[in-house]
C-alpha cells in the first residue's frame, strides 16, 4: 500500500503509558506514521529514594495525546479501526470499591520496599520464586509495593477494594472493563507464569486476598470492549471503537520492533533500557541475570535484561542543567556533546540516579557519580560522559547476553540489533552506542516501539491483521542502520576497560552490595 492507500485506509491508535510520559501514535496499516504525540507526567519524590505517580495523570495524558495526534494528522474518527493501550507493569493502583485511588502509585524506580522484597524471598525461596514467576524478587515488583502499603499504611488498607495495575486502571476508566492480561501481571511476583494464573501459594503464604486482584481475562491481542460514547467524546474517537485488552509495554515494544520468533531481539530505551530476546518456550533463569515473561504473541516468551537509570539519568541531568523554571532540550545537549572527543577528556560518569543498578552491575546500593572532574570541563563534557557511561552499561550487558550458555534467551552478536524509543531519536547518541558496542544498530521507522506494538495489537483486535506476523510484515519498517566506526570502536574498547576498573573503586566508596559473579556480574 502506498501513500495514497495510507491517506485513505484504516488508521490504528497505539498508546504507551510509560514511566515519564504517555506516547500515542497514529499509524496506517502499511507502517506509515501519520502522527505522534507525547505528554510528560510528573514523578513525585516525597522523600529521597521514593517515586510516585498520580494515576489520573495517565488517563489525562492518554486523552490529550490521542486528541493531539488526530488533529495533527487531520484524521477523522470514522477512519480509526482500533485502539490499544500498553503500560509499564510494576506500578499498582490501590482503589476503593468505587474505583477511586486511595493512595499514589509507587513507581518501579522507588526503593522503599527493599525489606518487603527480602521478606518474600525468605518466605518462599529465591529459586522457587524464579521458577514460579519467571523473575527474581525485587523492591520494584508489584507485590513488594502492596506489602509496603499494607504494613506502613494501615490507615488506608481497610479501604482497598481492588488492586489494579496501571494499564488496567486506565482500561477501566476508558471502557468500564475490570480485568488484566498475563503480560501486564508478569512483573507482579504474583503470577504463576507456568499456568498464566494468580499464584494461590503466594497469596496464601502472605495472607493476600486473591479477590483483590483483577481477573486475568484475555490475552493482549483480543478485543475486550467497545469504546463508550462518553470516553469517545473525551478522546475524539467514535463510539463503539474496538479496544484491545493491551498489555506489557516491554513485550509490546518487542512486537513493535518486529521481534516475534525465537532468537530475535530488540532494545527498548526510556527511563530504563530493556534488552529482550524471544523464546519459544518457558525456561526460568536461576542465575538472576534476567527475567522471563509472556510475550504479546501467542506461545512466545521473552528473556529480559534491564539496565536501570538510562533515560532517567539524562533527564535528571537535563533538568539540573536547565535550572528551576527553565527548559532545556535533549537534542541541544546531545549536539553539544558531539563536539567532545571519545572519553570526554578523562571525565567518567556512573549513571545510577535511581539508586540501584541491575544489568550489568547488579548493585542494589548503586549511586550516580562523576569521576575525574577538571576545571576545563564544560556542560558538553558532563553530557558526553553521561552518554558514554550509559553506553558502557550496554556494552557489558551485551557481553552477558552473547556469552554461550549464560542464559536461556540467546542473542546473536553478528546480527544488527533493533533499537528504539527515546534514545533512538538521536543519530548522535545511537551512533555513539554502535561505536561503544562495536555492532550495527538499526532503528525502525516508528521509533516509539511500545506504541507501535500497541498499534499492531489494535489491528489484531479490529481484525485488520490476521496475526502477529502479518502485523509486523505490514507495519514495521526499518529507517536506518548505524554501523560502528572502526577507529572509535577501537578507542572505546580501551576506554571501557578503564571505566570498568574505575567502577570497582567507586563501588567500594558507595558501599555497593553486588551479587556474585555466578549471578551475572559482567
Amino acid at each position: 500500500m502506498g501513500q495514497a492507500g495510507a491517506a485513505e485506509g484504516p488508521v490504528l491508535v497505539g498508546c504507551d503509558i510509560g514511566t515519564g510520559a504517555v506516547k500515542t501514535i497514529l499509524a496506517s496499516c502499511d507502517g506509515t506514521l501519520l502522527a505522534r504525540s507525547s505528554a510528560e507526567h510528573p514523578m513525585h519524590h516525597p522523600r529521597p529514594g521514593w517515586a510516585e505517580n498520580d494515576p489520573d495523570d495517565w488517563y489525562r495524558g492518554l486523552s490529550r495525546t490521542v486528541r493531539e495526534a488526530l488533529a495533527t494528522a487531520a484524521v477523522g474518527p470514522d477512519r480509526v479501526a482500533g485502539l490499544a493501550v500498553v503500560c509499564q507493569r510494576e506500578p499498582v493502583v490501590l482503589t476503593d470499591a468505587a474505583g477511586t485511588p486511595v493512595a499514589p502509585s509507587i513507581s518501579w524506580t522507588d526503593g522503599r520496599a527493599t525489606a518487603e522484597a527480602a521478606e518474600v524471598a525468605a518466605r518462599f525461596g529465591r529459586d522457587w520464586l524464579i521458577e514460579t514467576t519467571g523473575m527474581s524478587p525485587t523492591h520494584g515488583m508489584s507485590l513488594a509495593h502492596v506489602l509496603w502499603y499494607r504494613r506502613h499504611r494501615g490507615d488506608l488498607w481497610p479501604s482497598v477494594g481492588r488492586i489494579r495495575f496501571a494499564k488496567d486502571y486506565v482500561l477501566r476508566r476508558l471502557t468500564g472493563r475490570d480485568a488484566t492480561d498475563p503480560t501486564t501481571a508478569s512483573r507482579s511476583s504474583l503470577l504463576d507464569i507456568r499456568g498464566l494464573r494468580w499464584s494461590e501459594e503466594i497469596c496464601a503464604g502472605l495472607g493476600l486476598d486473591p479477590g483483590l486482584l483483577p481477573p486475568i481475562a484475555a490475552p493482549p491481542w483480543e478485543p475486550v470492549a467497545e469504546l463508550p460514547a462518553a470516553q469517545a467524546a473525551e478522546l475524539g474517537l467514535r463510539p463503539g471503537l474496538p479496544v484491545a485488552m493491551g498489555g506489557s509495554d516491554d513485550a509490546s515494544a518487542t512486537l513493535g520492533c518486529g521481534a516475534i520468533d525465537p532468537g530475535q531481539a530488540c532494545v527498548g530505551t526510556g527511563t530504563a533500557a530493556n534488552w529482550r530476546t524471544v523464546m519459544g518456550d518457558y525456561r526460568a533463569d536461576h542465575s538472576g541475570r534476567g527475567d522471563v515473561s509472556p510475550h504479546v504473541v501467542p506461545e512466545r516468551y521473552l528473556y529480559e535484561v534491564a539496565i536501570e537509570s538510562t533515560g532517567s539519568s539524562l533527564r535528571w541531568l537535563r533538568d539540573v542543567l536547565a535550572g528551576p523554571g527553565r527548559r532545556c532540550e535533549f537534542d541541544e545537549l546531545i549536539d553539544e556533546a558531539a563536539g567532545v572527543a571519545c572519553g570526554a577528556d578523562g571525565l567518567m560518569c556512573f549513571p545510577f540516579v535511581d539508586g540501584a543498578a541491575r544489568a550489568p552491575r547488579y548493585a542494589d546500593a548503586a549511586r550516580a557519580a562523576y569521576l575525574g572532574v577538571a576545571s576545563g570541563h564544560t556542560r558538553a563534557h558532563l553530557v558526553r560522559a553521561m552518554l558514554e557511561g550509559i553506553a558502557y552499561q550496554y556494552r557489558s550487558t551485551m557481553s552477558i547476553l552473547t556469552r554461550p550458555g549464560a542464559h536461556p534467551g540467546p542473542l546473536s552478536a553478528s546480527d544488527p540489533i533493533g533499537f528504539g524509543d527515546g534514545e533512538a531519536r538521536s543519530p548522535v547518541w545511537t551512533q555513539l552506542k554502535a561505536d561503544v558496542l562495536g555492532t550495527p544498530l538499526r532503528v525502525p521507522r516508528i521509533a516509539d516501539l511500545a506504541a507501535a506494538g500497541a498499534a499492531i495489537l489494535a489491528g489484531l483486535a479490529a481484525g485488520v491483521f490476521t496475526g502477529a506476523a502479518d502485523g509486523v510484515a505490514r507495519l514495521v519498517r526499518w529507517d536506518r542502520q548505524y554501523d560502528p566506526d572502526p577507529g572509535r570502536s577501537a578507542a572505546y574498547r580501551e576506554l571501557a576497560a578503564d571505566y570498568d576498573l574505575a567502577y570497582q573503586r567507586v563501588a567500594q566508596t558507595f558501599g555497593h552490595t553486588q551479587i556474585t559473579s555466578s549471578q551475572g556480574e559482567a
